[in-house]
């Protein structure tokens, strides 16, 4: 799936996603901004991951954002989701 293939008005989150947006307190929106500009994208079986910042999206091939992580040093950690 490349970046173009998106369609943002398509995507929705699954029940695990919604779970660590909340946990995480990320907005639907900022999901959708590092969806729509990412620094930088990685794929992996057919899953693509969207990243900005301390931000991460993945994204199933069905258009399922499977979940949203952050980054601290190269590891990813719910304690900083206030610092962000």
């Amino acid at each position: 799936m490349a970046t173009q293939a998106i369609n943002l008005l398509e995507l929705f989150p699954s029940k695990h996603a919604v779970d660590a947006m909340r946990r995480r307190m990320v907005s639907w929106a900022e999901v959708l901004d590092v969806v729509k500009l990412p620094e930088v994208t990685y794929t992996s079986d057919g899953d693509v991951m969207f990243q900005r910042g301390k931000l991460s999206v993945v994204i199933a091939k069905n258009q399922v954002v499977k979940t949203v992580l952050l980054r601290e040093v190269q590891q990813w950690d719910d304690r900083d989701a206030r610092r962000r």
